[in-house]
């Protein structure tokens, strides 16, 4: 029997500098060679874009944009910005919640939250307090 992952979130957390690619797009939307990184993401349930991207994000894509889908009680969070979704370590994750950060920056790479503290999460990117932070040296995030 395999590991089911809660419904997977792709977010938008806005600290990049990608100026002015992403003046109407989010950054899951910028390409990183042939794909996006929502296109490379099928696996993802849900889009979670700025609050002025939201509406522009809504006409590209068919996946629910900022809305927590369905009734799951939890959510795997993961940043538009990462690097390489291919590699990257939800090890942590696993065995409940809990933030991956990138130690460089402080910001979130990849969370699994439950829905109330997803929900937080999301509207304000700052991870909420008495969740677990697992911080990852290296540069996990792009950043321009």
């Amino acid at each position: 029997m395999g590991l089911r992952l809660p419904p997977i979130i792709l977010f938008d957390d806005g600290l990049g500098r990608f100026g002015p690619l992403t003046d109407l797009r989010a950054s899951f939307e910028l390409r990183t060679g042939a794909l996006t990184t929502a296109e490379r993401w099928i696996e993802a349930t849900a889009l979670w874009a700025t609050r002025e991207l939201a509406p522009l994000v809504r006409t590209r894509h068919s996946r629910p944009v900022n809305e927590l889908p369905g009734d799951a009680d939890e959510f795997l969070l993961v940043n538009g910005r990462a690097r390489d979704h291919a590699s990257l370590e939800l090890d942590p994750l696993l065995p409940g919640h809990g933030v991956l950060v990138e130690a460089r920056s402080g910001h979130a790479i990849a969370a699994r939250l439950s829905r109330r503290d997803a929900a937080a999460f999301l509207e304000s990117i700052e991870i909420p307090a008495g969740v677990a932070r697992t911080e990852l040296s290296g540069n996990r995030l792009l950043g321009r």
